[in-house]
């Protein structure tokens, strides 16, 4: 039996790594420019719903990369800050509470629980085909300019 050698596997691998780098960043920054609108509109939601602690839940809210997504594949969440108390009450809001019993200094009462308060779902769908053309009108550009850049490191 005749063994088959492949030939360029390293090269093949080391080119698509530097692709990679070359379209990770245009893709990171029209993420970041597209999910700006969603942002603003949350905002908006916060102070149209009157939520109370709204300002420091407002003032939480950005627009950060999920850690847990792989370089090539950037995933983008619009949330609150880490490390902001907001984070452990967001959720809260907007998907409400049921009737629990209370915690702490009142043990022995039940909590009527809350209605929810969408205002990232509602930002969502006001916003999702705006944010879907934003990216794509800054996608394109960025590629191609990035596609160029390397075109002449190659040409060298």
């Amino acid at each position: 039996m005749a063994t088959r050698y492949v030939r360029g596997d390293r090269e093949t691998v080391a080119a698509f790594r530097e692709l990679a780098r070359y379209v990770a960043t245009p893709a990171n920054e029209a993420s970041r420019y597209a999910l700006r609108p969603l942002l603003a509109e949350a905002k908006l939601n916060i102070d149209r719903m009157d939520i109370s602690l709204s300002g420091l839940l407002k003032r939480a809210l950005t627009i950060k990369r999920d850690n847990r997504s792989p370089r090539t594949r950037p995933r983008y969440l619009v949330g609150p800050r880490a490390g902001s108390p907001a984070v452990r009450y967001a959720h809260l809001v907007e998907l409400g509470t049921d009737p629990h019993p209370n915690a702490g200094q009142f043990p022995d009462t039940l909590h009527p629980g809350t209605t929810p308060k969408p205002f990232l779902r509602m930002a969502f769908e006001a916003t999702k085909e705006l944010v879907v053309q934003r990216f794509g009108e800054r996608i394109g550009p960025a590629i191609e300019a990035r596609a160029a850049k390397l075109a002449r490191k190659v040409a060298r």
